[in-house]
């Protein structure tokens, strides 16, 4: 689900912008990156929900910057705090 829901949806943004020329991309991402937040994802899931979170998130950011060199002029990563 979080490789559904978070990275491939930052692919599928990044691959539609680049079809339609567009050369500047703002990205919302969180604080998630940072580790282990105090409250965990889903009580059935745990802390290996909170981890997979974590590391598409990091992925989503690394393919953001990694466009910044192919195909975008200018991306903005944004990390909000949980």
């Amino acid at each position: 689900m979080d490789y559904r829901d978070t990275f491939l949806t930052t692919f599928n943004s990044l691959a539609l912008l680049r079809r339609i020329g567009a050369r500047r991309f703002a990205f919302a991402s969180s604080s998630a990156v940072y580790g282990e937040r105090p409250v965990r994802c889903a009580k059935h899931r745990g802390r290996c929900c909170y981890l997979q979170l974590r590391r598409m998130k990091l992925a989503s950011e690394a393919t953001v910057s990694a466009a910044t060199s192919d195909a975008l002029e200018r991306a903005w990563i944004f990390r909000f705090r949980m």
